[in-house]
């Protein structure tokens, strides 16, 4: 509540005051409820004002039961509803984050197996057959991903924008790639550790693309 400055206020007190007792009140409003109560509202000047109102009330006799500053509820309710209204940021949404990493490191080990070099994977060696359509497409996928993650980290307004263009490329190119291997026309590609590449990279962007599309509403 502010010191200066003409607010609304809405004032209620128990008993019965009719119109009559306007001028008595500076000439605000005065509403008899149905309660028992009235309603005095109106444009206050200042502090000093509200306390010679308040002073007016108690020398009637009459009990205050609540003073409200109209102008301070519009202004909370209007905060809260821009707050509301806001989109929530990606940068700041952990778990499309931490999606957007996951297929970030699929998408680039699919990019490197697929060049021939094999992947050390602690349990084993991770070899794929050399293929440089697939290495392309993941390789840009992957490149589109590491922007994607460097944006939102930077809190880049165009980040959103970005992950879209990103995630739908990346769902792409994993559905070309797994109707390749369903039409058989790459069959050296078609081996257990690709197929588990291609389903967890389906899995991972359509999650992904999931959570962006729910941070919309």
């Amino acid at each position: 509540m502010t010191t200066t400055g003409v607010e609304y206020y809405e004032i209620r007190v128990r008993g019965q005051l009719d119109c009559h007792w306007s001028t008595w009140f500076e000439g605000l409003t005065l509403t008899p409820l149905e309660n028992g109560e009235t309603l005095i509202a109106g444009p206050i000047q200042d502090q000093a004002a509200l306390h010679g109102i308040l002073a007016k009330i108690r020398d009637l006799g009459l009990h205050l039961l609540s003073v409200i500053c109209k102008d301070d509820m519009m202004n909370q309710a209007s905060t809260k509803t821009s707050l509301a209204a806001r989109p929530v940021s990606p940068s700041r949404e952990p778990i499309l984050f931490s999606l957007l990493v996951i297929d970030f490191v699929l998408f680039a080990s699919g990019a490197v197996a697929h060049m021939g070099i094999p992947i050390p994977l602690g349990f084993g060696i991770w070899n794929e057959t050399f293929l440089v359509p697939a290495a392309i497409v993941e390789g840009v996928g992957a490149l589109a991903l590491g922007a994607t993650l460097v944006s939102l980290l930077m809190g880049a307004t165009s980040s959103r924008r970005l992950a879209w263009w990103a995630l739908w490329y990346c769902c792409a190119g994993v559905l070309w790639g797994m109707g390749r291997l369903a039409l058989g026309s790459i069959p050296a590609a078609h081996t257990v550790s690709n197929d588990f590449l291609h389903i967890a990279m389906t899995l991972v962007t359509t999650l992904a693309l999931v959570r962006l599309a729910s941070l919309r509403e």
